[in-house]
């Protein structure tokens, strides 16, 4: 999923283990908010990963949404 995004080559743990988290956080419906905040670029600096190809591939639909869970109060 993630090879949309422009990215650099790695062969670093951190790397791999912050672009799985890029990865399921994208599938959240407030994905395309997320991404904008200072978090969503941590991710995307942590995954060599542009946030602007994210955020356009968000926008896009290029990525499977998944629906949030109700929490019980």
């Amino acid at each position: 999923m993630l090879a949309t995004f422009p990215e650099r080559e790695t062969s670093q743990a951190y790397v791999r283990l912050f672009r799985a988290v890029l990865a399921e956080a994208v599938k959240h419906d407030d994905a395309a908010e997320w991404i904008q905040t200072r978090d969503g670029q941590l991710v995307c600096d942590l995954a060599l990963v542009e946030r602007e190809a994210v955020e356009r591939a968000i926008l896009r639909g290029d990525v499977p949404r998944r629906k949030a869970k109700k929490q019980d109060a």
